[in-house]
């Protein structure tokens, strides 16, 4: 066993972490999020007092350049980036006189515009109506990308859907409603595939209090207009949140929750359901205590 110790190789590897400097600038109001690597250059967003700036880091994290976007409007909401290798989709939202809008810039990896930013979608909501309205998803391989905004109204979330490929080309848009009772309706995390189908669910509970007793599984295909709504058998249990993940490789969609054997009770175990897209169709539901 100790002959074994020499064979062993002496050099070892671990992960080597690098720091930026500290700035100023990086005060406790500051909100910032690390858009990712471009063009070599790491890029970082940030936003001090509605005023919004990226900084570009090179490999070792020293700041090479802080560029301001100055054509964002001030006290603009709801930024998202959908990053590629040599360019980024930058998609803010902002109010004025009532209306929101919903706008995307394409810029390069040392940050400058690729084109002046374009007009996506607007929406009327008056002076004092909810202006965030609009969500933003990509697909795994990011060449479908949606951008939606749900509405309430009365007893109905109404729905805007916008698919766009990978350049922010108009593929099909789409205007839907569903049912919706706040006391017993939740919607998951909204998803989106390859083939740019839109998916998600909606847990119905049993009681304003009680676990989830209803499950429906909701898709909107590419170039459909419509929702199909598909009912997931749960065989008298009772479920927790649900949380969906996107098989692209199979062509399935996968949802996990939690389970319960009776209302209010303690976790029994872990519910799986497993949707085939081609098929249409359940393929396997399974509850593991």
């Amino acid at each position: 066993n100790i002959c074994l110790l020499f064979l062993v190789p002496a050099i070892c590897f671990s992960q080597k972490i690098t720091f930026s400097d500290v700035l100023k600038e990086n005060s406790r109001e500051m909100d910032f999020e690390i858009i990712g690597k471009v063009s070599g250059n790491i890029l970082v967003f940030k936003n001090v007092s509605s005023s919004y700036a990226v900084s570009i880091y090179k490999g070792d994290m020293d700041m090479k350049e802080k560029i301001e976007l100055d054509f964002i409007p001030s006290k603009s909401f709801n930024v998202d980036f959908i990053v590629y290798p040599e360019f980024f989709f930058m998609i803010y939202q902002y109010q004025k006189k009532g209306i929101v809008y919903c706008m995307a810039a394409k810029l390069d990896g040392n940050v400058k515009k690729m084109g002046e930013p374009i007009l996506l979608d607007t929406t009327h909501v008056g002076s004092f109506g909810d202006n965030k309205i609009y969500n933003v998803i990509n697909s795994e391989d990011k060449q479908k990308i949606m951008v939606f905004k749900i509405q309430k109204k009365e007893d109905n979330y109404n729905f805007v859907t916008l698919l766009y490929d990978n350049q922010l080309n108009l593929i099909h848009k789409t205007r839907q409603s569903l049912d919706y009772n706040e006391r017993k309706d939740m919607y998951s995390d909204f998803s989106l595939d390859n083939e740019g189908n839109f998916v998600f669910t909606k847990s119905i509970k049993s009681g304003s209090r009680d676990d989830i007793g209803t499950l429906d599984l909701i898709t909107k295909a590419t170039q459909q207009d419509t929702f199909s709504i598909k009912n997931l058998p749960l065989k008298k249990m009772y479920i927790d949140e649900m949380k969906i993940k996107i098989d692209n490789v199979n062509k399935r969609i996968i949802l996990n929750s939690f389970y319960y054997n009776e209302r209010r009770g303690n976790i029994a175990g872990i519910y799986a359901s497993i949707w085939d897209v081609k098929g249409d169709s359940n393929y396997i539901t399974t509850f593991t205590p």
